[in-house]
């Protein structure tokens, strides 16, 4: 029995999978039926009042809960309507219980149905409207990754990103998918290697089966050579003590800042290591911000955001923060703690690095009642000599660690 004045959200599944009894009496009583081209073309009847939501999806979505009120209003969607679709966008619009969302069996169930492999342990993931950023390193560490890809990266291309990045993840098992349940779906099953070579359209999925050996696996975002990261000279903190201020941070999910930021590589291992850790780095200077946005795109980060201007200017702008590494500040480096001590949330952690000693003397004096340690690194590096070897020291490294209660 079907109400009036009420919104469904009906999942269409495949083009070859019927709908439901229940999804089709809802339809068969609709005042206004509406969704993408595709959909209305397959699953609406010509004699409804039919909706198209296009671009401005939203506003649509707006529209037709209004409409909801007095009518009965059908919206198509794909697979799950709860899955990256339309039930998600009603869902932050119309409250609990004004409609009902009726699912489908989606793209990624279909695709491992075919291939015949378990997905209880596969992560899903959608690049639709972000392509910006890749996360390729989140994408081929995990065991079973499921990409929904778009028109502007279908799955062949996607693939050539991922090897760009990452060139030994051509043997990795792999398939794709296109149009899947139409009569002109398209199939690979091999390796990302194969489709790369194999051009799919905009309605592609991308499916990284399984790892056969560790050489598949890009390493952990955690120290790596600071030759990956575009810096200004020697403006970068160096793997090893990055790690050693990354352990202080003691980070999990929240907000972190990374004040004079440099080439950005504290934030942008942070953000790597945390996937629900949103990173800030504040770097005045144009230039090293221009290699902060390259470091991002090309560690696939996209949890992290350059902020450009003078550190205290900046900070009233940020939202507060649970975690607080700051690598630079010079004469304002007094300043710059006490401000963002203040706005540091309770349980929260700043660090502090110090190579001069004046900025060590400074920091020496402040907050020494919620300072947990501070930690003293000496980094020596075996340079050539001739025919021989020796160690030779960088320059000492002072690492200051406070705690909010």
């Amino acid at each position: 029995m079907t109400k009036h004045g009420h919104l469904y959200i009906i999942g269409c599944g495949l083009a070859d999978e019927p709908l439901s009894r229940k999804a089709a009496d809802i339809i068969e009583n609709a005042d206004i039926i509406a969704g993408g081209k595709r959909l209305l073309e397959f699953c609406a009847p010509t004699d409804k009042d039919q909706v198209l939501i296009g671009a401005k999806a939203s506003e649509t979505a707006r529209e037709l809960v209004k409409q909801a009120k007095t009518k009965q209003v059908v919206i198509l969607a794909s697979g799950d309507p709860l899955y990256y679709g339309i039930g998600a966008t009603v869902s932050k619009i119309a409250p609990p219980g004004s409609f009902t969302v009726l699912p489908h069996i989606t793209a990624f169930q279909a695709a491992f149905a075919r291939l015949g492999i378990s997905w209880s342990n596969a992560k899903l993931f959608s690049l639709h409207g972000n392509t910006q950023v890749i996360p390729w390193r989140k994408f081929l560490s995990t065991d079973k990754a499921v990409i929904y890809c778009d028109n502007k990266l279908p799955a062949h291309k996607l693939a050539s990103r991922l090897l760009e990045y990452f060139p030994a993840a051509s043997t990795r098992r792999a398939a794709a998918f296109e149009n899947l349940g139409r009569p002109d779906e398209k199939f690979v099953l091999g390796t990302l290697g194969d489709i790369n070579n194999t051009e799919f359209g905009s309605l592609s999925l991308l499916i990284l089966v399984s790892v056969e050996n560790c050489s598949e696996l890009p390493e952990l975002p955690l120290g790596l050579e600071d030759s990956i990261y575009e810096h200004e000279n020697n403006l970068i903190t160096h793997p090893e003590v990055r790690v050693v201020i990354l352990s202080k941070l003691r980070l999990k999910s929240g907000i972190m800042w990374d004040l004079g930021a440099a080439s950005g590589s504290i934030g942008l291992e942070a953000a790597g290591l945390c996937s629900n850790l949103r990173a800030f780095s504040v770097e005045k200077a144009s230039d090293r911000v221009a290699h902060i946005k390259q470091n991002i795109k090309t560690s696939g980060v996209s949890k992290l955001k350059v902020v450009e201007g003078n550190i205290l200017d900046k900070i009233p702008e940020l939202p507060s923060p649970d975690f607080v590494f700051i690598g630079g500040g010079g004469k304002d480096i007094k300043e710059i703690v006490e401000t963002a001590w203040k706005e540091l949330n309770s349980g929260g952690r700043l660090v502090v690095s110090a190579i001069t000693l004046e900025t060590v003397a400074a920091l020496s004096k402040l907050l020494s009642e919620n300072r947990v340690e501070a930690v003293s690194l000496a980094v020596s590096r075996a340079k050539s000599v001739g025919e021989l070897n020796m160690m030779k020291a960088d320059n000492p490294i002072y690492i200051f660690v406070f705690k909010k209660d």
